[in-house]
């Protein structure tokens, strides 16, 4: 059984093709250790960021006896409840609605300062100047 050269340089070819694999998948490889050995440390700093995120709210969990916790804005006691999971619930609608009232504050201050340029829209001013003569 004799093999051609075309037959040959396929055969080469393909190991040539093998050995790139190989190498691709051993850089793959190691990418991928250092990912998991860097991982811990990730890990770490985003519990470390969300800490300081909710560690920045207005609103403060805290013991309030032996078998409760509170919910205060650090003045005022806002809530009591018998499991921390209900009083950090309180906090995150307290904070949902915090935020609700100043998307609400930015959209009532744009409307207001539209309508207060009077001499872009005299035609919103008019009923107001013909009451006043």
């Amino acid at each position: 059984m004799s093999v051609e050269g075309s037959e040959l340089q396929v055969i080469w070819q393909r190991s040539q093709d093998n050995e790139q694999q190989r190498d691709a998948v051993e850089y793959l490889m190691g990418l991928r250790a250092q990912a998991i050995a860097s991982l811990p440390a990730t890990i770490h700093s985003l519990h470390r960021e969300l800490g300081e995120k909710q560690s920045e709210s207005r609103y403060q969990v805290d013991r309030y006896a032996s078998r409760t916790f509170s919910v205060s804005d650090g003045e005022r006691l806002i809530a009591v409840t018998a499991y921390k999971k209900g009083a950090k619930e309180v906090r995150r609608q307290l904070e949902a609605r915090d935020q609700q009232i100043i998307e609400l504050r930015n959209l009532l201050t744009s409307v207001v300062s539209y309508l207060l340029r009077k001499e872009d829209h005299p035609q919103l001013f008019t009923h107001a100047d013909h009451d006043a003569n």
